[in-house]
C-alpha cells in the first residue's frame, strides 16, 4: 500500500476507470503530492485502484502549491 513520506501531501485523487474494468475498482488513481521540503520534487502518482500499490509517478521540476481544497493531511493528537 502506498504510504507518504514526511513533508509530503496528498492532493484530491481522481479515479481513471479501465475501460475494459470487469469490477468498481478496476483503475488508476491519479494524484499530486506537493513535497514540502527543500530540494525534493513534487510529483504525480499513479495508483493501482483495486492494491493501492504505486505503479508510476511523474516528478516536477517545480513546486506544486497545496490547495486548500482536497488536501488531506494526518490528524494532530494536540489539536481540540
Amino acid at each position: 500500500m502506498y504510504r507518504l513520506e514526511e513533508y509530503e501531501y496528498l492532493g484530491e485523487p481522481m479515479f481513471v476507470p479501465n475501460p475494459n474494468g470487469r469490477s468498481d475498482d478496476d483503475g488508476v488513481i491519479i494524484s499530486a503530492v506537493s513535497v514540502a521540503k527543500q530540494e525534493a520534487k513534487c510529483y504525480l502518482v499513479f495508483l493501482d485502484a483495486k492494491t493501492m500499490e504505486e505503479l508510476a509517478r511523474a516528478e516536477f521540476q517545480s513546486f506544486i502549491p497545496m490547495a486548500a481544497h482536497g488536501i488531506f493531511l494526518p490528524k494532530n493528537n494536540n489539536s481540540k
